[in-house]
């Protein structure tokens, strides 16, 4: 039996096209399920929009982080080899002053290293890839071995004028070979080279007792102890012609301590640098400022103080006269005399409004009087400021984070038995913190990333067959186990 079709009544518009069936009225609990759908949505978005926002704000930080000086390139978890090079040659790079090419290809890491057949090996290489972008080798005469000084301060980068590019200047020493490996030189000069390049600009002797070498305004000065005193000479850069030579008076005092003087009668090591447009010449306890045509600077051209940060943009002295204190010295600014030692952030991005000394745990002073505001106990191990707050490293937290304005530990990474810190970089978005053990060989380096709210995140060790892990010059060095090779680290 054929089941019997449900009949529906069509309305008719006045047109004769059917209307279509009428919709049924909507209930309350419809219309409020309709509400709530419409808010889920609203939320969800406002949500999304919300941490797009956020993301971009953060990511904005980041940038503006990472461009300020002293940031570092972000450090992978599990850094592979990128390149490498002979270990000796490696260290003696610049690695903090890479040269940028004028061609917009790269830069170029410069420097040079004394090699065992007696010559000099000067080289330019490439940032990206390791490759000898160029080599320039340098040999005495007969019987003569060549020598340049300290990995990584023998020679210096700068500029032979402002109009001219970077050069390479390496002070080397000569040495017969008859005389034996703790014989002094028979001879030195100073080699220019252009840092692009590897030209030889210019090569002028200065004399064999010369110790130091530093560059400032065209001027290549060399420096070296004397009974009672540290004498100068200064050539320039790129004729070698005199300058000027000048002696100072080191009075035999005693040696340098941190917040004292021993009665130790000497001159000590000598020291010369060039910040702040300066020549920075220290020996013992004494500390002399001097403009690049040899005079002394001024008031407080010397100091009884040593040297704890030379850069372009400042110079740092510890002073020692009766209390501790700090002189600051900044191009085209007036210098700053702070109670305490001063705190030396790897980066600071200026946002703190007290002054941070760290001469006994870190201390909020008053900008305007020194007056101490608040004190946090721990020796400094390295220290960022970003956004109000310091990061510090110590020997009572591995890690912390102190608000600059009030002293309140936000949070605090506990230290771990055996390990400490040595030194604290960020790259925006992690702190890096470098850390060794007290028991092992020096070789057992990692790097501790951290967010900026305190949670670990890694735990940085080198690639299997390199130890010896570091940042240099914002790039992550390694040396391989048998410490014939270096390798610079990356994704």
């Amino acid at each position: 039996m054929a089941r019997a079709r449900a009949m529906q009544t069509v309305e008719l518009t006045e047109d004769g096209a059917p209307a279509g069936p009428a919709l049924p009225a909507a209930g309350r609990h419809g219309r409020r399920a309709g509400i709530a759908g419409v808010l889920v949505v609203v939320l969800a978005g406002a949500l999304l929009v919300g941490q797009a926002t956020l993301d971009a704000r953060h990511r904005a930080d980041v940038r503006r982080i990472a461009a300020l000086p002293g940031a570092v390139a972000p450090v992978p978890d599990e850094p592979s080899v990128r390149w490498t090079l002979d270990a000796e040659l490696l260290e003696a790079l610049r690695l903090e002053t890479p040269v940028r090419l004028t061609d917009g290809s790269g830069e170029l890491y410069v420097g040079a290293v004394a090699r065992s057949d007696g010559s000099v090996e000067a080289v330019g290489i490439e940032a990206t890839n390791g490759a000898r972008r160029w080599t320039t080798t340098l040999t005495g005469t007969a019987r003569e071995d060549v020598r340049s000084g300290a990995p990584g301060t023998g020679c210096v980068v700068a500029h032979a004028s402002s109009d001219e590019g970077p050069v390479l200047a390496c002070l080397l020493t000569f040495h017969h070979d008859a005389d034996g490996p703790l014989a002094p030189p028979r001879r030195a000069q100073v080699a220019v080279f252009d840092a692009r390049a590897g030209e030889v600009l210019a090569r002028f002797p200065v004399p064999a007792q010369a110790s130091r070498l530093a560059v400032v305004d065209g001027t290549a000065a060399v420096a070296w102890r004397v009974l009672g005193a540290v004498d100068l000479e200064a050539r320039d850069l790129t004729t070698g012609a005199l300058r000027w030579r000048t002696s100072l008076s080191v009075p035999r005092s005693g040696t340098p301590m941190f917040g004292a003087t021993s009665g130790a009668p000497r001159v000590g090591r000598v020291q010369l640098q060039s910040a702040a447009g300066l020549l920075v010449v220290a020996a013992g306890q004494e500390t002399y400022l001097l403009t690049a045509d040899g005079q002394e600077r001024g008031d407080g051209a010397r100091q009884p103080a040593y040297v704890r940060e030379a850069t372009p943009g400042r110079l740092v002295l510890l002073v020692v006269d009766g209390e501790i204190g700090s002189l600051t010295v900044r191009p085209h600014a007036p210098d700053q005399v702070v109670d305490g030692a001063v705190a030396l952030p790897t980066l600071d991005d200026g946002s703190a409004d007290v002054v941070l000394t760290v001469d006994d745990g870190l201390r909020g002073r008053d900008p305007d009087d020194g007056r101490v505001l608040w004190r946090v106990a721990g020796r400094d191990s390295g220290l960022v400021v970003l956004d109000g707050v310091a990061y510090q490293a110590t020997d009572r937290d591995l890690l912390r984070a102190v608000d600059v304005a009030t002293g309140e530990v936000l949070w605090h990474v506990p230290a771990r038995p055996g390990r400490y810190g040595t030194g604290v970089l960020t790259d925006g978005d992690r702190l890096y913190v470098e850390a060794r053990t007290l028991f092992g060989p020096g070789g057992t380096a990692v790097l501790l990333a951290y967010g900026l709210d305190g949670l670990p995140q890694a735990e940085i060790l080198p690639p299997p067959g390199w130890t010896s892990l570091e940042l240099r010059g914002g790039v992550v060095v390694a040396t391989s186990d048998d410490a014939s090779r270096g390798a610079i680290l990356g994704p």
